[in-house]
């Protein structure tokens, strides 16, 4: 990922999550990527209170909050709303290869669970 990306969602990181500012913030200077469907993004977006409240143009947003502290993004993309909502595929897939033995709370509850989940096992194997 391009590292202007990085920084600047390390910065929009650092300004809002330390601190619930009460006055608007205007972001401007970028590119703001959302998934509404506009391919070129939007040229400023308007947080306050932790919250992205309008995404537009930088004059619209300007005019109708004038009272906004504006942020110069100079270049850096934004990608607002990002949730890490990944998954770690490869280790559920190879978990799958194992006997859950987790819950097992003595020697015999594993060997059971062993047995459960290995039914053709020889004794050795």
């Amino acid at each position: 990922m391009d590292s202007r990306i990085w920084s600047g969602l390390l910065a929009l990181l650092m300004l809002s999550a330390t601190t619930v500012h009460a006055s608007p913030m205007l972001f401007h200077g970028s590119s703001i990527l959302t998934l509404d469907g506009k391919p070129a993004g939007h040229e400023a977006m308007i947080i306050e209170q932790d919250l992205i409240v309008a995404l537009g143009r930088f004059q619209d947003l300007k005019k109708a909050y004038p009272q906004a502290r504006e942020v110069a993004l100079k270049g850096r993309s934004v990608l607002p709303g990002i949730i890490d909502s990944h998954v770690h595929a490869a280790e559920l897939g190879a978990s799958s290869l194992y006997a859950d033995v987790t819950e097992a709370q003595s020697v015999a509850d594993r060997i059971a669970a062993l047995k459960a989940f290995y039914p053709r096992a020889k004794p050795g194997e």
